[in-house]
């Protein structure tokens, strides 16, 4: 029996919050986070790390609503988002498709010890409203697409 450990594991989020841990970081991880009913949500994330720097990104697919799965990696772009080394501030963004978060583990020199990650997630409805409430007295132009699409 073979005993290899994929490049890429992906997790398909099945809540609309929760935590994922990730022991000992190895090859890179994809995590598709899903509003349950579908539409217009806000994905909000947090990562703590101990003795490895995660790099995250965000993937977007060409022509794909997902299951990941299915699709074929030249059809994906990344957009790095932030490195963490230790805790970061919740980062939070609008999307009315799912939203897939590619993370790699990177161990350096000085570090030692059990490394691990812990990415704690929160899904929310939002409806166009919603949008323009909270973001009233802001630049709209990044969230404009993201308005136009759902409706």
């Amino acid at each position: 029996m073979e005993t290899e450990v994929p490049g890429v594991q992906n997790i398909n989020t099945v809540c609309n919050d929760g935590s994922i841990q990730w022991i000992s970081p190895y090859g890179a991880l994809r995590i598709e986070l899903s509003y349950s009913t579908g539409g217009l949500f806000e994905a909000c994330f947090k990562i703590q790390t101990e003795n490895v720097k995660i790099k995250v990104s965000q993937e977007s697919w060409k022509n794909s609503k997902s299951p990941f799965a299915s699709a074929l990696p030249q059809s994906s772009l990344l957009k790095p988002l932030f490195n963490v080394n230790g805790r970061t501030n919740e980062y939070c963004v609008y999307s009315n498709t799912p939203v897939l978060l590619y993370l790699e583990p990177e161990r350096t020199h000085d570090m030692s010890g059990f490394p691990r990650m812990n990415l704690q997630y929160v899904l929310e409805r939002k409806t166009p409203q919603h949008l323009k409430n909270e973001l009233e007295g802001k630049d709209l132009s990044f969230y404009i697409k993201i308005i136009l699409d759902y409706l």
